[in-house]
């Protein structure tokens, strides 16, 4: 591929092709040309409209002998000639003067970091062949950097600051930082050696029969200077829930007696109104979490959280260690689905010997195109008792059994997206436990050294895409974090110039700027007070917008029960036309399970575009009278990315259910129905359809509310900022005008003044 398009694809993300590239630049490459190509090179769409309004801008094509383009198209020619130059012109001198300016830009904030990397890496001098493209260290992971970057600065920041409020600020940016957490979920059916992995990962026999075996429970492991374990129950309203579902299905009955009959007595000690949370030795662990205890405490647990000392947990890496697919208990499925859709990755493990069975495809393709898992890994177990070759095969019949399966459910459209999301990686989980353990002479013996293991490739993977620069949650976090310390720098600095301005006048002049600050605080705080009244009448309107939601949301829910008895009904009847049979309950089972899911998720996305045009709506009458208040303290309303902020969050948390007890009515009315029995079958249907989806309503009713609630709340937060800020700055100037008319010996000079605004201009 050559140098320009490599440029395109990797730095501006499309195909391009120069219709007449017999048309070379004629400018002469000195110094200054490389300079104004450079600048050129590193513009984007993003940026063009905001470019191409600045004279200094517009003075660069006159001196490279170009016309102004006249849109984003022509400047994509303009950079292809430059590259064109570039090529022609390719020494050593001139790829370390054109890498020197694209530091200086980055320097000036002008480049973005990431930007920065992907040009600089295009640019590189190879002997006297060609410019190419120059690959990044795999083992350079930005975050870690980053992160050590941001806080010496904030730390740097906080002896400059004596406001107690930005402190306040600054502490919790501080805390942001700290708290972030990396989630990855383990999960895999039985056998599929979830234990092993996982103790050759942590590089310590942390799991497995002498601690959890046979553990029926969700586990948390994560980060704590000491080993430690704490077990939480569930509470009243959770097991109620379960005593419901026993209602509905075997499997719940026969799970529920059997904690009953093995508890007594117990079961209401153990069961409070508030979760119940035990801490118990880690050694002792094994006796509540196991399947095989005959007293069945695990059956009461929610879940388990494991802390201890290990070094892959420092960087915030927590990982959710799943009991099992298909977990017959409806609400033990639930908080492991909960888990599942707030990971930042997933491990599926599947044994090499019993792979890709129709739990493995159904949950691979369950997680990429329902439970908002975006990244997922395969490791392919106990690879080292087959061949390279049978591990390829494996690997092939896992993708081909997805692929028949999405055109069970009709979606063989999703085929490409899912093949592009997984990646495989076989491992020898055993052999790798042995090096980690001190027993790699065993491994050794065996012929498989660490390397050969993959459990050195699974780490590199993990980290590459939790703390690389492909990962979009860690450049997230350093964003959001700079975005809140340069607000605090500019609110410092801006006190800081105030107090300059102020320590050049005289007492006279001190006074009298008391007196008119004090009546214009007098009008705005009438205003400001004006400002949270209209804030309140937006928020009464978005009530009564969430009680229109929920009759949207009532009508939805009986289109979609109408639409899964209809698809059952005309599958039945088909069947039956066709062959004189009943379709296979494998069959129906996917039917219905395959219109819960696109259905909740067509309603989840309309219930989310409604809100945000109402959002939307406020948010534009809101800018439309208060910014010029805001603007005339030099502060900004920003109507904040409400559109991303809902579609992740509304992503997650709607398909917790297995939907088992709508299913299996359902099937067990295949047993009688005939061709002439199809009317019948058919109101037998819609009846179960209308009975047994009422708990599956009313969680994705209550799920979309109380989410909608919360980020309301977010919303409204983040609106009323600048006023806050405005709030602040009021305060701040009346106090430092006082100080300064009181003479307070505590006042720091001019020179000292200027010396922390330098300081915080550094920063």
């Amino acid at each position: 591929m050559s140098l320009a398009n490599d440029y395109f694809l990797l730095y501006h993300g499309i195909s391009f092709e120069e219709q007449n590239s017999s048309q070379c630049l004629n400018a002469t490459l000195n110094e200054e040309t490389l300079s104004l190509c450079c600048i050129v090179l590193t513009v984007t769409s993003k940026e063009f409209d905001k470019c191409i309004s600045l004279q200094s801008f517009l003075s660069i094509f006159p001196l490279l002998e170009q016309t102004k383009p006249k849109n984003m198209q022509a400047l994509h020619h303009l950079q292809y000639k430059i590259i064109q130059l570039l090529q022609n012109n390719n020494s050593q001198k001139n790829t370390t003067l054109l890498q020197k300016y694209f530091a200086k830009l980055k320097k000036e904030s002008i480049l973005s970091y990431d930007n920065y990397k992907k040009i600089n890496s295009l640019f590189a001098y190879v002997g006297n062949s060609t410019l190419a493209y120059k690959q990044e260290s795999p083992n350079e992971f930005v975050f870690q950097k980053d992160k050590e970057k941001l806080l010496q600065r904030m730390k740097t920041l906080q002896i400059q600051i004596q406001d107690k409020s930005l402190l306040q600020e600054l502490q919790r940016t501080f805390d942001y930082l700290h708290n972030q957490k990396f989630s990855i979920g383990i999960t895999g059916v039985i056998n599929a050696g979830k234990s092993t992995m996982l103790n050759a990962l942590l590089k310590k026999e942390l799991l497995g029969s002498s601690v959890v075996p046979e553990t029926a429970n969700l586990s948390v492991i994560k980060y704590a200077q000491k080993e430690e374990a704490r077990i939480f129950y569930w509470n009243t309203m959770e097991w109620q829930k379960l005593l419901e579902a026993a209602k509905e299905t075997q499997t719940m009955q026969e799970f529920v007696q059997e904690t009953q009959d093995a508890l007594g007595d117990e079961l209401h000690s153990l069961i409070q109104e508030k979760s119940k949370v035990q801490k118990v030795a880690v050694e002792e662990l094994s006796s509540y979490t196991s399947a095989k205890s005959l007293k069945k405490i695990c059956n009461l647990i929610k879940y388990v959280e494991l802390g201890t000392p290990l070094d892959f947990l420092q960087d915030g890496i927590e990982i959710v260690d799943t009991p099992g697919l298909d977990d017959p208990v409806t609400q033990r499925e639930e908080i492991t689905k909960g888990y599942i859709n707030n990971c930042d990755m997933m491990l599926h493990l599947m044994n090499v010997s019993q792979s890709a069975t129709i739990k493995d495809v159904v949950f691979i393709i369950d997680a990429l195109l329902y439970q908002n898992v975006t990244k997922l890994l395969v490791v392919i177990t106990r690879a080292d008792t087959v061949s390279k070759e049978e591990l390829q095969q494996v690997i092939s019949y896992t993708k081909d059994s997805i692929k028949q399966e999405l055109s069970k459910q009709n979606k063989d459209a999703k085929l490409e997206y899912i093949l592009q999301t997984i990646e495989f990686i076989p491992i020898s989980a055993l052999m790798a436990l042995l090096h980690r353990t001190g027993r790699e002479e065993e491994a050794l013996r065996d012929g498989f050294s660490l390397e050969d293991t993959g459990i050195l490739q699974i780490e590199e993977y993990l980290k590459e895409n939790l703390f690389g620069a492909s990962s979009i949650k860690s450049e997230l976090i350093i964003k959001s974090a700079q975005a809140q310390v340069l607000q605090i720098i500019k609110k410092q600095r801006n006190a800081l110039v105030y107090e300059l301005q102020l320590s050049t006048k005289s007492k006279q002049e001190l006074q009298k700027e008391l007196k008119a600050l004090e009546i214009q605080t007098n009008k705005d705080t009438q205003y400001i007070e004006l400002i949270y009244e209209e804030t309140l009448a937006y928020k009464q309107s978005l009530q009564r917008e969430l009680q229109s939601l929920n009759n949207f949301l009532q009508v939805e829910f009986l289109e979609l029960k109408t639409r899964i008895k209809q698809r059952v009904v005309s599958d039945v009847r088909y069947s039956l036309q066709e062959s004189n049979t009943t379709p296979k309950p494998s069959r129906i089972e996917a039917i219905i399970q395959t219109a819960i899911k696109d259905g909740i998720i067509d309603i989840v996305r309309d219930y989310r575009y409604k809100l945000i045009k109402k959002i939307h709506s406020i948010s534009e009458q809101y800018l439309l009278k208060n910014q010029d208040f805001a603007s005339s303290f030099d502060e900004d309303i920003e109507v904040h990315d409400i559109d991303t902020l809902f579609l992740k969050e509304f992503k997650t948390g709607f398909l917790l259910s297995n939907n088992e007890y709508i299913v299996h009515p359902i099937i067990e009315l295949l047993k009688d129905v005939t061709l002439k029995k199809i009317e019948s079958f058919d109101a037998l249907v819609d009846n179960s359809v209308q009975t047994t989806s009422k708990t599956l309503q009313k969680s994705t009713q209550q799920r979309a509310n109380n989410l909608a609630s919360e980020l309301i709340q977010v919303y409204f937060v983040q609106l009323a900022l600048p006023i806050q800020t405005i709030q602040q700055k009021l305060l701040h100037e009346r106090e430092s005008l006082k100080r300064y008319l009181a003479e307070d010996k505590s006042l720091e000079s001019s020179l000292e003044i200027h010396a922390k605004i330098k300081i915080l201009e550094t920063l």
